[in-house]
């Protein structure tokens, strides 16, 4: 198997750039109400899932980039700065930008209180306010929460026995969480949207990479990659045509989902599949945050476009399409614009940081 350095992983970054794909072709039917054909409901009930497999491959890609540097001189403290110059920077810009639009187009005032769980990232443990002022934010909200716990995993979780054992603890934690958290009759998406429930979402990713590392320099790793990818897609395909029996058994279908992402993720690692991974998915994997926070305001925007596209289109089929291809054509060029200036600078200030200041 060719070995490549972990930074450079294309399957990895391939998958991120379909997750978001994924999520705009989500939005952009859902938050205007686009109407679509029947043979076309998938979109509706399938490419939410781009938000856990964002989350699943969060947690492979931190055990991957972390994990051995654990007992390292000032580890911690390099692992905390590089995940807040990560995320922060770009947050907190789109955080004001949304708090002049709430202001002026839409007249609303955001408590002091709002406004300071928002900017340390502890809104998501907050029922009602769990979905953040930025738009769809609420996925940073549980990323930063799990961020925080990470180093206790990465300190006590040291096998891939640990990490399966793990794995369903944190799934079990989630689904009674759940649960609960929709027996006390909490803001209606909260039981979906709380760090507990996506928990064992996260967890899928650490035994992929104990695996991953177990048979990464294996002379069939090749092999493994296609049964793997063959595993994946039909157990995608058994995930889609079972869903009702999915949900008598387990209750969820995300944490179903979940562990077949992990085994994705494995199969792209150990055989990138040219339709998988490849230079486009990748580039958009690279760019992928800036896609994701930056889609939920233009697709709002272009609401009006979207109608008339839909006026002027008699199949929704095509009026559907053209409305992502116009979305895509916009965002693309602003993701890579937002990247280029304030995320690769905000992660090369916290690289900067952790070898001028933590490294001896």
């Amino acid at each position: 198997m060719k070995q490549v350095k972990n930074e450079k992983l294309p399957g990895l970054h391939s998958l991120r750039g379909i997750a978001a794909l994924m999520i705009v072709f989500f939005h952009v039917a859902g938050i205007p109400q686009l109407e679509l054909p029947a043979g076309w409901t998938f979109i509706n009930n399938y490419f939410g899932m781009g938000v856990p497999l964002f989350f699943v491959i969060s947690a492979f890609s931190l055990f991957l980039s972390t994990y051995k540097k654990v007992g390292s001189n000032g580890w911690i403290q390099a692992y905390f700065i590089k995940r807040f110059f990560r995320i922060a920077p770009l947050f907190y810009l789109m955080l004001i930008f949304f708090l002049l639009i709430y202001y002026f187009v839409f007249h609303v005032v955001y408590s002091q209180t709002e406004i300071f769980l928002n900017a340390t990232f502890l809104f998501n443990l907050f029922p009602g306010k769990h979905e953040g002022i930025v738009w769809a934010g609420w996925t940073i909200g549980v990323e930063m929460l799990f961020y925080l716990l990470l180093p206790y995993l990465l300190v006590h979780i040291r096998s891939l026995r640990a990490a399966l054992l793990c794995s369903t603890m944190c799934i079990i934690i989630s689904i009674a969480a759940r649960k609960m958290y929709a027996s006390l009759g909490l803001a209606s998406s909260y039981p979906y949207m709380s760090l507990l429930s996506q928990l064992g979402v996260f967890s899928t990713g650490i035994p992929a990479y104990f695996l991953y590392e177990k048979y990464r320099t294996h002379p069939a790793g090749n092999r493994i990659g296609q049964v793997l990818l063959f595993c994946s897609v039909l157990l995608l395909i058994w995930a889609v045509t079972c869903w009702s029996f999915i949900l008598s058994v387990f209750g969820y279908r995300i944490y179903v989902w979940a562990i077949i992402f992990s085994l994705l993720i494995l199969s792209q690692l150990f055989y990138p599949f040219m339709l998988i991974s490849n230079k486009l998915f990748v580039y958009l994997g690279e760019i992928s945050f800036s896609l994701y926070i930056l889609h939920p305001l233009l697709v709002y925007g272009l609401r009006p476009l979207y109608k008339k596209t839909y006026d002027l289109i008699i199949y929704q089929s095509y009026a559907y399409l053209l409305c992502v291809i116009m979305t895509l054509t916009l965002l693309v060029p602003m993701a890579h614009l937002v990247y280029t200036y304030v995320e690769s600078r905000s992660i090369k200030a916290g690289k900067w940081l952790v070898d001028n200041r933590i490294t001896p």
